[in-house]
C-alpha cells in the first residue's frame, strides 16, 4: 500500500510539475495549482463523501499513534526533505521553466525587435502560407496617431504634451473618447487659426492657451503624416483630404473655411471639421459681398470639379454607379 501511495505521488509530482511549468498565464497559473491541489485531496473528498458517518465518527475518537525517533533520526529525515525540494526546484526550472522563458524572449524579440515589414496568411483550402510585403521601413508615416502620441509622451517634459489631451477623470475621458467631430467643434468658441496660431490674432502667444494650440497644430499635423509642423500654412496642401477633419478645425482659415469663395466641399457642416465659427466669419463676408459668378478658371472653381470624384467616391461609396458616373462627367 505505501509503495502504491509513493508511485501515485510521483506521478502526480511529475505531471503536476510539467503541467504548471508550461503555463504561461498568471490567472491559469492560479486556477491550475487550485484544481493540482484538489487532485492531491482526493482521498479526503471520498473518504467524507462516501463513508457512512458513525465509522467517520469512530475513525476521528482513534488517538494518535505515538513514533518516537531520535534527534539525529529527526534532523536526517528534515534535511532529506529540504534537499528533495530544492532538487525538485532546481531541476523544474533548469530544464522546464528556464527553456520556455528563453523561447518567449527569442520570439518577443522576433515580434518586436526584428523585421515586422510584412504580413501573413494560410490558406487552409490549399495549405499553403502566403506572405505580403507591407512596408520597407518602419517611420512615423508608418505608425498611427497613438503611437506617435505615446513615443513623443515618454520623452516630452512634465506638464506637456506634445500630442496626447488628458481628461481629468473617468467620466471626461469616456465623453471625450467617444464625442463626435461637432461635438469637438462646438467647443471652441472661436476659429482657432483666426485666434490663436495666426501670429497676429489677439490670443497668439497667449501663456495659456499656447499649449492647447501647440498640441491641436501637432495633432492636425500627424493626422496627415507631417511632423515638426509650426504653421499651418505647411499644410494647405493638405486640407483636401477626406480624413483631414482635425486639420480643418485647427487650420480653418488656411483651408478655406473662414473664405466664402473657396471649394465647398467639407464646409457644408461641422461633422467635416470646419467649426460653426470659422464658418459663421464666411457668412458674414458673403453677406457683404456683391453677387457675381465664379470664373471657371479660378482655383476655387478648379478645386471644386477636381475634388468631386474623391468625395462622390466618399459619400457613394467605392465602385457605386453614382460615384462612376460623376468620373466619367468630370473627365
Amino acid at each position: 500500500m505505501s509503495l502504491a501511495r509513493a508511485v501515485i505521488a510521483c506521478i502526480l509530482l511529475v505531471g503536476g510539475i510539467l503541467w504548471l511549468a508550461r503555463t504561461t498565464s498568471i490567472q491559469d497559473l492560479m486556477l491550475n495549482a487550485v484544481a493540482l491541489n484538489a487532485i492531491l485531496d482526493i482521498d479526503e473528498f471520498l473518504f467524507v463523501g462516501m463513508t457512512p458517518a458513525k465509522i467517520q465518527e469512530t475513525l476521528g475518537k482513534l488517538k494518535p499513534k505515538h513514533v518516537s525517533k531520535g534527534h539525529l533520526r529527526s534532523q536526517l529525515e528534515s534535511a532529506v526533505h529540504f534537499s528533495c525540494l530544492v532538487s525538485v526546484v532546481l531541476i523544474s526550472y533548469f530544464l522546464l521553466l528556464e527553456p520556455l522563458q528563453r523561447i518567449m524572449l527569442m520570439v518577443k524579440t522576433e515580434m518586436c525587435y526584428s523585421n515586422q515589414t510584412f504580413v501573413v496568411a494560410h490558406n487552409t483550402d490549399t495549405q499553403r502560407t502566403i506572405g505580403l510585403v507591407t512596408v520597407m521601413s518602419r517611420d512615423l508615416r508608418n505608425d498611427s496617431i497613438s503611437e506617435i502620441a505615446v513615443r513623443a509622451q515618454e520623452t516630452s517634459p512634465d506638464g506637456f504634451s506634445t500630442y496626447i489631451s488628458f481628461a481629468s477623470d473617468v467620466d471626461s475621458f469616456s465623453e471625450r473618447r467617444s464625442r463626435t467631430m461637432r461635438e469637438e467643434a462646438d467647443i471652441f468658441p472661436f476659429c482657432v487659426e483666426s485666434r490663436l496660431l495666426n501670429s497676429s490674432a489677439d490670443m497668439y502667444g497667449d501663456a495659456s492657451m499656447q499649449p492647447l494650440a501647440t498640441q491641436l497644430l501637432n495633432t492636425a499635423a500627424a493626422t496627415v503624416g507631417r511632423t515638426g509642423t509650426t504653421s499651418c500654412l505647411e499644410l494647405k496642401d493638405q486640407c483636401n483630404r477626406l480624413n483631414a477633419r482635425l486639420l480643418r478645425l485647427v487650420c480653418g482659415q488656411t483651408c478655406g473655411c473662414t473664405d466664402p469663395y473657396s471649394s465647398p466641399w467639407y464646409k457644408t457642416e461641422e461633422t467635416q471639421g470646419c467649426a460653426s465659427t470659422c464658418l459663421q466669419i464666411a457668412r458674414t463676408a458673403l453677406a457683404s459681398s456683391r453677387c457675381q459668378d465664379v470664373s471657371v478658371t479660378s482655383d476655387a472653381w478648379q478645386a471644386f470639379w477636381s475634388l468631386y470624384p474623391a468625395v462622390a467616391r466618399a459619400h457613394f461609396g467605392e465602385g457605386s454607379k453614382a460615384s462612376a458616373s460623376l468620373e466619367v462627367v468630370v473627365g
